[in-house]
């Protein structure tokens, strides 16, 4: 158990974590914490409700199993029997699959135990920052741009916002266009350099609200972000625990090959039921949303459309 710190309060209400609990937390660049107020005191957990939800349900036994189970129910044990089935509802749309085997490449069992295996559930491997350094960082995706060359060019143009609160558009092109080395050149310099110098101008002179529900809403409100790219930077400041999901290419065709997600579907027009099919899945899975989200776009990403039978 940590030693007991004492925070202070300031006249406007804001509270100071210490550097060695942020860093511990992995809130050096800020993140979501929830409080739950008890009277007399107070709960902080690192993440959202759902976070602080499970923590507590964790908590109510002695042994730390779900209070709400059958002791003799094994039914929820991982990995489960390949011919369980799970049950998807949404949109009036209900159908159910078998998790198949754990250890069959590409079955809805197998995604669950690689993020449970593979460590993207360990505390440091999901990436939290702050709402600005979010939103550069994801603009500076999508369109045709590289993962990796999205982030090798985030440190130069936060440096510029460091010198320059309010960059120009020509200012960060500038940073785009000049090439770093074993990256190359960013592609669509201007397009995307309008849309970070708007996106900061507008951070500054018009903040979001605090209430976590009406950040993709304001975020949506940027020019350049649609629900994809949205979702992406909400992930990044709300933490893994958060209930988001990033429509990605390729997500779609992992699930979609899995049936998670419906071969109807359209990524325009869908995007909440591909988003609520994703948050049930993880919850079937016991397994935060941004970590299922990590480890399906790095394996799918790498073994490319033809691991699968259809495209997305």
């Amino acid at each position: 158990m940590h030693d007991a710190v004492e925070l202070r309060v300031s006249a406007k209400g804001r509270v100071r974590l210490s550097k060695a609990m942020r860093s511990r937390w992995g809130l050096k660049h800020g993140g979501a914490i929830v409080l739950l107020d008890l009277g007399d005191a107070a709960l902080l957990v690192r993440g959202d409700i759902e976070t602080l939800r499970r923590k507590l349900m964790k908590s109510a036994t002695v042994d730390g199993s779900d209070p709400g189970r059958d002791p003799d129910d094994d039914s929820r044990q991982w990995p489960p029997d390949s011919d369980e089935r799970i049950r998807f509802s949404v949109a009036g749309d209900v159908w159910e699959m078998p998790w198949g085997r754990h250890d069959e490449f590409g079955t809805p069992a197998y995604w669950i135990h690689e993020t449970i295996d593979g460590g993207y559930t360990d505390d440091d491997a999901f990436e939290t920052m702050d709402l600005k350094t979010a939103t550069v960082w994801g603009l500076l995706h999508g369109h045709g741009v590289v993962a990796e060359v999205a982030d090798a060019y985030l440190g130069d143009v936060m440096a510029l916002s460091k010198k320059d609160e309010n960059p120009s558009a020509a200012a960060v092109a500038e940073v785009l266009a000049a090439p770093i080395e074993d990256y190359g050149l960013y592609r669509f310099p201007n397009k995307k350099a309008e849309f970070i110098s708007e996106a900061v101008s507008r951070l500054r002179s018009d903040p979001p609200p605090d209430a976590v529900h009406a950040l993709r809403g304001y975020l949506m409100g940027l020019k350049g972000v649609g629900p994809k790219t949205a979702a992406l930077i909400e992930s990044r400041v709300r933490g893994p625990h958060a209930e988001v999901h990033v429509n990605d290419i390729h997500l779609r065709r992992a699930l979609r090959h899995c049936g998670v997600f419906r071969a109807h579907w359209d990524a325009d027009r869908h995007y909440d039921r591909f988003e609520a099919a994703f948050l049930q899945y993880a919850r079937h899975g016991n397994v935060p949303p941004g970590a299922l989200d990590s480890c399906i776009w790095d394996w799918a990403r790498n073994a490319g459309s033809s691991a699968f039978d259809q495209s997305g």
